[in-house]
């Protein structure tokens, strides 16, 4: 079945929606761009360790570091999303949707998590006061338990990219 937009039926539907709604843009896979994006997400997860981090950057580079990864799912499927006043949720909804077409319902799972890490990450950078060490510590936890369901989907997504993708750190395991 193809959309309005000519994207086929490969995709969930709420996808189709997003990309006959302009909200995404599929086009061609770009290996590199998949590779950079994971490896920054990597690189976000391990800054947001730092020890003199406040409760706020820690949150917003945990949040990253899985938006990062979301991206990286994304584009793994040829997918972008439109730099949009909802692109964040579009994005880690449109994920999620994969992982679950996918039988990936621990990545699924894990980014229905990310989303309530949004909305603290919205607090964090709009509201004056500042996210509590327990806010940071659960923004933390949540990335530490998406990132290796999100390497495993690009594993298996792009089989052909897991030599490039770069280990997560055990400092970042360990959280779990």
């Amino acid at each position: 079945m193809t959309s309005p937009s000519g994207a086929s039926g490969a995709f969930p539907a709420a996808i189709t929606r997003w990309i006959d709604e302009h909200e995404i843009t599929p086009g061609a896979i770009e290996p590199s761009l998949v590779v950079a994006l994971w490896n920054k997400a990597v690189a976000s997860a391990s800054d947001s360790l730092v020890a003199s981090l406040s409760p706020d950057n820690a949150l917003q580079l945990a949040y990253q570091a899985q938006l990062q990864a979301v991206m990286a799912m994304l584009h793994a499927r040829g997918l972008r999303v439109r730099s949009r006043q909802k692109h964040h949720y579009v994005a880690i909804a449109a994920a999620r949707e994969l992982a679950a077409a996918d039988g990936a319902s621990e990545l699924a799972g894990a980014l229905v998590k990310l989303d309530g890490v949004r909305a603290d990450r919205a607090i964090a950078v709009y509201e004056p006061d500042a996210a509590s060490p327990e806010s940071a510590a659960h923004a933390r936890s949540v990335m530490a338990a998406l990132l290796p369901h999100a390497r495993t989907w690009l594993q298996r997504t792009a089989p052909a990219l897991t030599p490039s993708l770069r280990a997560i750190p055990a400092t970042v395991e360990a959280i779990r």
